[in-house]
């Protein structure tokens, strides 16, 4: 797995910019998709490729962006945050208000379809311990792996 900083600007090209620390920038165009950035970086260095997401990405472009990550992105990791419907819109604050949560759900059941992995996770300590159980069953319903996050 690659991790890199990705920088949007006015230009035209796409780059990579390994540092001598190691440490790998993206240049990317203001407007070019996530997914295309991945597939770039990954044709390039043959790495597995993980999305950290709210799970929105459909709803927000008013499509089922899914199979765009099939062959290109191999992770997909999605904040889940706590089980309750309420309580998540409290807390993400989606300009979506109120259909921010089945939104995620969605998501998470579509992308399963055409990436490998894909992974809830919740925080620890923001939690009780009942509800990183209902997390957990909430899952194993969906068919992916529930991650417990820790606190930094």
């Amino acid at each position: 797995m690659i991790e890199y900083e990705l920088i949007r600007s006015n230009r035209k090209t796409l780059t990579i910019q390994v540092k001598p620390d190691g440490s790998v920038i993206v240049r990317a165009p203001v407007r070019l998709a996530k997914y295309r950035i991945a597939k770039f970086v990954k044709e390039k260095y043959h790495k597995k490729i993980r999305i950290n997401t709210n799970g929105q990405g459909s709803l927000s472009n008013g499509k089922d962006i899914a199979p765009m990550m099939k062959g290109v992105i191999d992770i997909v990791s999605v904040s889940l945050n706590t089980p309750n419907e309420k309580r998540y819109n409290e807390i993400v604050r989606s300009r979506f208000g109120d259909q921010a949560y089945q939104a995620m759900l969605s998501f998470v059941k579509e992308v399963k379809k055409y990436v490998p992995e894909v992974v809830l996770s919740t925080v620890s300590t923001t939690i009780t311990k009942e509800e990183e159980e209902e997390c957990r069953k909430i899952c194993e319903d969906l068919g992916v792996t529930y991650r417990i996050r820790p606190f930094e």
